[in-house]
């Protein structure tokens, strides 16, 4: 018998003081079954999706609005009502069919081109918003945008290209107050193109136009042409192009006289932003003291890049340009 079996013959001596024992293996439990599921909840009928609910009908509510159909969205308002009962807002829905057909005329009544102008400019204005009452801010923006698009569209149509409102702005500007930089752009280029002729505050706006939609260049040759020739004219209340009114900010530390504007065109040819061009040589009727400025720069300009001046000549030119110029632009003179 070997040293292990002496061993466990000795336990078992022992282990038989207390009796019968043997290895006692543990039961296997076996898991219990899922809970049956719960029965069905009965689906509410209020309780409605994406699909089957009022999104849809709303969505189309407010399309109908932005085309400026209202006879499409009494239909959508019938609908989300007999379905649904009202939601929110849209139980105004029949006051802003009523303002649609105001704007565009209901049936054979339409409003003249004058007075449809001027109902849309009426929606834009602060009050105009009591005529979409409860109205989403995105969604009275859209309708006034449109109604705007469709006034100066007619306004176009049956005026051409050169449309101007009753104060001579041109029908552009109600596009280009309103946010649409692109509609305004287009409507002034057309302008620009069947005119042979456009004024100082056509181009300021056309400006502008140009720099809210990215055109930076163009936007300050525009508004330097529009200064050079009546910087009164420019509308500064609708001014954001950056590079002009930096201009305008040296100006004023350079202390010139006032309209600063005027000096727009001087000071960017002098600080390398564009080159006067030849309508700077137009001989005004009056000139005024940046208009002769603007002048004896691009003749200078012009002899320096043909190579004619000498040194004396060129000594005697500057000397004009020195006489002429305020005291303020005198050291930029100095270093052409």
């Amino acid at each position: 018998m070997g040293p292990f079996d002496r061993y466990h013959q000795a336990m078992a001596e022992q282990l038989s003081i207390f009796g019968h024992w043997e290895r006692v293996v543990p039961a296997v439990q076996e898991e219990a079954p899922p809970p049956p599921p719960p029965p069905p909840v009965p689906i509410d009928p209020r309780q409605v999706d994406l699909l089957s609910g009022p999104q849809p009908l709303r969505a189309a509510l407010e399309e109908a609005c932005l085309a400026l159909d209202a006879a499409e969205v009494r239909r959508a308002h019938q609908e989300l009502f007999s379905r649904f009962l009202g939601q929110g807002w849209a139980a105004r829905a029949l006051e802003w069919a009523d303002t649609i057909e105001w704007l565009v005329g209901r049936g054979a009544e339409v409003p003249g081109v004058d007075e449809q102008v001027a109902r849309a400019r009426a929606l834009a204005e602060a009050g105009g918003a009591a005529r979409l009452p409860e109205a989403p801010g995105y969604l009275l923006d859209g309708v006034r945008l449109a109604a705007l698009r469709r006034a100066v569209g007619r306004l176009v149509a049956e005026r051409g290209a050169a449309a101007s409102l009753p104060d001579g702005r041109p029908a552009a500007y109600l596009l280009l107050a309103a946010g649409d930089a692109d509609g305004a752009h287009s409507a002034l280029e057309a302008a620009c193109a069947t005119v042979a002729s456009v004024d100082a505050r056509w181009l300021g706006y056309f400006g502008e136009a140009a720099w809210r939609r990215g055109q930076a260049h163009q936007a300050l040759e525009l508004y330097c042409r529009a200064c050079l020739e009546d910087p009164l004219a420019v509308d500064q209340e609708q001014l954001t192009c950056q590079p002009v009114l930096d201009l305008v900010d040296l100006g004023e530390d350079l202390e010139l006289e006032v309209p600063v504007l005027a000096f727009v065109p001087v000071l960017a040819d002098l600080r390398g932003l564009l080159l006067l061009d030849d309508r700077a040589l137009q001989p005004w009727p009056s000139p005024t003291l940046a208009q002769r400025l603007c002048g004896l720069l691009r003749r200078y300009r012009i002899r320096r890049a043909a190579g004619s001046l000498d040194e004396g000549a060129r000594i005697e030119a500057k000397r004009e340009l020195m006489r002429v110029a305020p005291r303020g632009l005198r050291e930029l003179l100095r270093a052409i």
